[in-house]
């Protein structure tokens, strides 16, 4: 039983500190500026609710359901191996998407 325990408090400590690497002040969150964000980053202000490798899965859909963003994106210089967006791709996605 100890050991259930210590396993639950290490996931719960390790959960928090995930949830919470893309905390944003009030300010951030209130205006959205078109600048180079690392795809978690961005992937986070869309689906702050999460943690950030389900957001990052949810995110990734969402641009692939959207008819042409990908291929405007690959237009743009991006691939898979991207680790984050330029500000011209992030003003495509906002264009596609919306502000998050």
């Amino acid at each position: 039983m100890r050991r259930f325990v210590l396993l639950y408090a290490v996931i719960l400590c390790f959960v928090s500190q995930k949830s919470t690497i893309f905390a944003l002040s009030k300010d951030d969150m209130e205006k959205f500026r078109v600048r180079e964000y690392g795809r978690m980053e961005l992937a986070g202000l869309y689906c702050s609710t999460i943690l950030p490798e389900s957001a990052w899965k949810k995110f990734r859909k969402w641009m692939a359901i959207y008819p042409g963003l990908m291929d405007r994106l690959a237009a743009m210089g991006y691939s898979d191996h991207c680790r984050s967006f330029t500000p011209a791709q992030v003003q495509a996605i906002v264009d596609a998407l919306g502000e998050p």
